[in-house]
């Protein structure tokens, strides 16, 4: 008896849903729409007179200026239903007016009726939001029928609306109070150290397999940037401290621009502090942070995530929260959120005391450009030739490095006597040696270097200078004393009460004395990045581009992926020597080296 009276129902609605619908379409009656609103509330009036004096259904005044307001805006929305569909096509029309549960869907908040006919359909709608990763929450009442919220009933209204005011104002509320975060301790410097044509960037881009889908990764932008709080922010000034606001949405999608890290004024940092980016005649899709926001490491995750989002949106694949890849409808863990350096740092403190690094000079470019060389090698070609030196991947690279400055400094100092020493910054990843989940900031750094005054340098002596020096810095207490020097700094009584504009004079100051001007240039190796399987078909390459120093004309950064190492040394000056000189160090190793450029 059931399936017949639910093929009956079934027969009425969709013949009443056609026939109302075709009847609002009489272009000649300008009020069609409203004809058809009182023909449904004739119906609907019948019925409630039915209920009323018929079934006994309870009727007062106190229930009728109760749900008079509720009716009053149902009738309004269908009136506005009606009158659309004078301008879109009936096939648009009926998913849009029936939409209600594709809106459920989305918002993850499900109410059900104990009694209905889709509790079913509701649960297993549930099921399979968990099992994508959806914090869904479903509301079973007992005993209630089909879309029973819509009633406002005495019994279930103030835990039911209790319910979505919460999700309303924690999800979808524009009026939302934005999360803020002090800078921190490592990034405080940038702001104050900026210059009028230069702020501190780096850049992370993939080239797909095929052209980038801009409103899909438009789509996946939107998720990821809610899922990363601490990245997705803007740069605000404060009365003491520059601190981080969280976007309310998304940032524009931009076109690749004439070089990578394009300088942009101060100004667009404190509208927002990423640009995304997309160059579709190489299928490129890129991500530039300014790096008070995050290191290398947490911005890979920002990107690996949403290279995820979009894969899964693009080709319908479920991506795994794997190799550095979040979940991207979880909500943000708090220790990712964290100031690191404030959590590990000791009593003990390094001394800043370094010698000043040579630094190279050459023709500026006019214009800002930025000149790239990329040099791709088999990453297996320089791993073998780590080996037979003895040393890591990183120390090779910073030997041949700093022996291509060391060359270069001679040629253009002949009197040994005026050399100044050669150093190379290499970060390191806090997060190996403390226990830390953190997407900010949490690096520090080893300068290796060799005095030229001192003789010349074979390429294996300096391979065991670096390795040396490595071993010696590279571990726990002496990383913890050389941040915790700075952590002190932050923490005093007397600069916690100095203004901005004052601590901005004094900081950029300290930055010129004892910042970049001690080492010549930053090598940052980002190593072998990982991707789950299911995403890693869809990316043909990796590049990691670390900007330029405010003072000093070159850095360089290196990432390997699928077998391949990417070695980008980046310039804003017009004379390739250094990259000419690494790159003959590099071949006379046995290394086998492809060479692309942007110059101009």
């Amino acid at each position: 008896m059931w399936f017949w009276l639910s093929l009956i129902a079934l027969l009425c609605w969709s013949g009443s849903d056609l026939f109302s619908k075709i009847g609002c379409r009489d272009e000649d009656d300008r009020l069609s729409h409203l004809k058809m609103v009182m023909a449904v509330g004739v119906v609907m009036g019948l019925h409630a007179a039915f209920e009323i004096f018929v079934g006994g259904t309870e009727i007062s005044f106190s229930i009728i200026l109760t749900y008079l307001p509720v009716s009053l805006l149902y009738i309004g929305s269908m009136t506005l239903g009606y009158l659309g569909l004078r301008y879109i096509e009936l096939s648009v029309s009926s998913p849009i007016c029936n939409s209600s549960g594709a809106l459920v869907a989305v918002l993850t908040l499900l109410f059900v009726g104990g009694d209905e006919i889709m509790l079913d359909d509701t649960r297993l709608l549930y099921e399979k939001l968990t099992a994508a990763g959806c914090k869904s929450r479903m509301i079973v009442a007992p005993e209630r029928w089909h879309a029973y919220v819509l009633y406002c009933l005495s019994e279930n209204m103030p835990s039911d609306f209790e319910a979505i005011n919460k999700f309303m104002d924690r999800v979808l509320s524009p009026a939302r109070s934005l999360r803020w975060m002090r800078l921190d301790n490592a990034a405080k410097i940038y702001p104050a150290a900026k210059r009028r044509n230069w702020v501190n960037f780096f850049r992370l881009s993939a080239e797909l397999s095929e052209p980038v889908d801009i409103p899909v990764l438009r789509a996946a932008l939107d998720v990821t940037v809610r899922r990363f709080p601490s990245i997705a922010v803007r740069l605000q000034p404060g009365v003491f401290w520059y601190y981080l606001e969280q976007l309310p949405k998304a940032p524009e999608i931009q076109a690749e621009r004439s070089c990578p890290l394009a300088h942009a004024p101060f100004g667009k940092v404190r509208e927002c502090a990423l640009r995304v980016l997309v160059y579709n005649e190489r299928n490129r899709v890129a991500v530039e942070f300014f790096h008070a926001v995050t290191d290398g490491n947490g911005g890979m995750t920002f990107f690996k995530t949403l290279l995820a989002e979009y894969i899964s949106q693009k080709y319908g694949v479920a991506v795994p929260t794997e190799h550095g890849v979040l979940g991207r409808l979880e909500e943000p863990d708090e220790e990712e959120l964290e100031d690191s350096f404030l959590r590990y740092a000791g009593d003990v403190k390094a001394s800043r005391k370094e010698a000043t690094a040579y630094h190279l000079t050459g023709t500026p470019e006019p214009d800002g450009f930025k000149n790239l060389i990329t040099m791709i090698a088999p990453s297996d070609d320089v791993r073998a030739a780590a080996k037979r030196h003895g040393v890591t991947v990183t120390e090779l690279l910073c030997a041949a490095m700093m022996q291509a400055i060391n060359e270069l400094q001679a040629e253009r100092v002949p009197q040994r006597r005026l050399r100044k020493p050669v150093k190379v910054l290499l970060p390191v990843n806090l997060r190996r040696m403390f226990p830390s989940k953190t997407l900010r900031n949490f690096v520090s750094y080893i300068t290796p270097e060799i005095d030229p005054c001192m003789g010349d340098y074979s390429f294996d002596e300096i391979c065991s200078i670096v390795h040396h020096r490595m071993g010696l810095e590279n571990n726990p207490q002496s990383m913890r004393a050389k941040f915790a020097a700075n952590v002190a700094s932050e923490k005093s009584p007397f600069l916690k009460v100095v203004p901005l504009f004052v601590k901005n004079i004094v900081m950029k100051a300290v930055f010129d004395s004892v910042g970049e001007c001690k080492s010549c240039l930053c090598l940052s190796n980002l190593g072998n990045v990982q991707l789950p399987e299911v995403m890693a078909q869809y990316v043909s390459r990796l590049d990691f581009i670390i900007g330029v120093q405010a003072k000093a004309p070159h850095n360089c950064g290196v990432v390997s992926w699928n077998g391949t190492m990417y070695i980008n040394c980046i310039r804003n000056i017009r004379e390739p020597e250094l990259e000419m000189r690494f790159y003959r160090v590099l071949k006379s190793l046995g290394i086998h080296i492809k060479v692309e450029s942007n110059m101009r």
